[in-house]
């Protein structure tokens, strides 16, 4: 189990780096307004950059909230006007003027208010990198590069994904399961 951390363990964290995970930053830049999650990890953000902690990110986290900011966009599309989903509708909503205007409000995002908050960490995977990461475990291939990528940073990972109960890299969550270790 790792070590986990809550909001108010906050000052605890000084000079560490810390890895926002993408259901963290959708919450804080492209909230719903139907989760209560999005006040919480706002204010965990809030006091890492007063504490200047180190916030980080990777292309992977950047691709994941480009993706599900478009199929939250397009969900509520649907639902506006009455459409059974299917992947030939995304596309076509994707390329409509309204599709096109969600692009640029997603890429606005990503520009104006990650990218210039937030260091962005990459790591090259050769072969047997990628062997090791396919070698098994209780998380998927996405996540298991997250771990890499944190460990590779001394990074904490600030996520509300209770897979990362299982890691072995500390978490900084809002998650009640986490928090209280009942998962």
């Amino acid at each position: 189990m790792p070590e986990i951390y809550s909001k108010s363990d906050i000052s605890t964290l000084v000079g560490r780096n810390i890895f926002f995970d993408a259901n963290v930053l959708i919450y804080i830049f492209w909230p719903t307004g139907s989760n209560s999650q999005e006040k919480e990890y706002s204010s965990i953000l809030s006091s890492l950059i007063r504490q200047k902690n180190p916030l980080i990110v990777d292309n992977t986290i950047i691709s994941e909230i480009y993706n599900r900011a478009f199929r939250l966009e397009f969900d509520k599309f649907a639902e506006r006007e009455h459409l059974y989903v299917n992947p030939s509708e995304f596309k076509n909503f994707r390329n409509s003027e309204e599709g096109q205007q969600i692009e640029k409000d997603i890429s606005t995002v990503l520009k104006d208010k990650i990218l210039k908050n937030f260091d962005v960490v990459g790591k090259s995977y050769f072969k047997p990198d990628i062997n090791k990461l396919l070698s098994g475990g209780l998380l998927d291939y996405s996540d298991r590069v997250i771990v890499d990528l944190c460990e590779s940073n001394n990074a904490v990972l600030l996520t509300n994904d209770g897979d990362f109960f299982n890691s072995r890299i500390p978490l900084l969550t809002a998650n009640k399961k986490l928090l209280n270790n009942k998962l």
